[in-house]
């Protein structure tokens, strides 16, 4: 599919420069035959993606099987509620997804759910219950993970990482540093330091992101969030002092116009408060706040967090060419966005918020 739109940009190029050449009628023509060729590839694309749409059903089959065998295997009684049947899926993301939801039900049974007695004394149901669910929210899916077990024990969290000299700004993302995991003994479910930070590597690699919530004595959530396809290559173009950067559909949560008395200065860090939380924005270029306004985009992610640009030049689809993880870690940029008329932008999404702020502190 990103061959078909890049031979498609490329076209469209030519025949833009070409036009110059051209008389009146024949440039009028050959928008025609321009506008055709776009409706094609376009009809083709979405074809191509409604053929690797598969139902979630097929994977509820594959759920359901790994939820008897941890039932058998650590003798807790449990039951499943499976929801999503409704709903079709990129049949990759299914594939790809697979060992991440492995990993968090084996941790549901082994760290969340209780035994028989423990249930009952805490005057619990004697039979537990975990939840899996797929279901779409804006430009992302999502796949939740819950169990009514005995929840996160924090403190038990915090006490371990200092063990391991390790630091945080909030205690579950303890969670998904490698090798961590609050267990002494390993056993056949977990307690190897295999932990969250698989399930992150997975989900960050299909572009998505990982959040964790929980309750001592009440349960545990788990969250995937995963970009749906028609998301992946509709773009927004900002302008940044002389720079032209490309963000993602599903990377956004909303586009504002605002004031530079909207933001407060918390230390070293420019604060916006959107809808009760104090959300840190990036200002890649300081003139932007002599400006009586400028554009603030709120990026996914968790947390969330925001970008001040001076320009918003539009929205079109585009052919994104990720960098390789080693050229990543260079610098705070994804990719690039072949664009429409030729041109390209990088690419900045709800992941680049780390190396950003390193990039603009150099």
């Amino acid at each position: 599919m990103d061959e078909l739109r890049s031979l498609g940009y490329r076209l469209r190029e030519i025949a833009n420069r070409a036009k110059g050449y051209l008389p009146r009628e024949e440039r009028l023509k050959l928008d025609d035959v321009l506008f055709s060729f776009s409706t094609l590839t376009r009809g083709l694309t979405e074809e191509m993606q409604g053929l690797r749409l598969v139902p979630v059903d097929s994977l509820a089959v594959r759920v359901e099987r790994l939820f008897r065998d941890l039932v058998k295997s650590t003798g807790k009684e449990a039951e499943l509620i499976f929801e999503g049947h409704g709903l079709k899926v990129d049949r990759v993301v299914l594939q790809e997804i697979w060992p991440a939801l492995v990993h968090i039900l084996r941790n549901a049974f082994d760290h969340g759910l209780e035994s028989r007695e423990a249930r009952l004394a805490a005057g619990k149901p004697e039979k537990g219950r975990v939840r899996v669910s797929f279901e779409t929210e804006g430009s992302w899916l999502r796949i939740t993970v819950a169990d009514d077990g005995r929840g996160i024990d924090w403190s038990a969290v915090e006490k371990r990482a200092r063990e391991r000299g390790l630091s945080a700004e909030r205690p579950e993302d303890f969670l998904f540093i490698p090798g961590f995991t609050t267990k002494k003994e390993a056993d056949a479910l977990s307690g190897r330091g295999f932990g969250l930070d698989i399930v992150k590597q997975k989900v960050e690699k299909l572009r998505g992101y990982v959040t964790v919530s929980s309750t001592p004595g009440q349960g545990t959530r788990v969250s995937l969030y995963l970009p749906l396809g028609t998301a992946l290559n509709r773009v927004i173009l900002v302008r940044s002092g002389r720079s032209l950067w490309a963000i993602p559909f599903y990377a956004l949560v909303e586009v504002k116009r605002i004031t530079p008395t909207m933001l407060s200065r918390v230390d070293e860090d420019w604060v916006y408060n959107y809808q009760g939380e104090s959300v840190i924005v990036l200002v890649p270029d300081p003139e932007v706040l002599q400006k009586s306004s400028f554009y603030l985009i709120l990026m996914g992610g968790e947390p969330s967090w925001g970008i001040a640009v001076s320009e918003i030049l539009g929205q079109q689809e585009a052919s994104l060419k990720p960098f390789s993880e080693n050229l990543q870690k260079f610098g705070p940029f994804l990719g690039l966005a072949l664009l429409a008329d030729g041109k390209v932008a990088f690419v900045l999404d709800h992941r680049s918020f780390e190396s950003l702020k390193r990039f603009l502190e150099l």
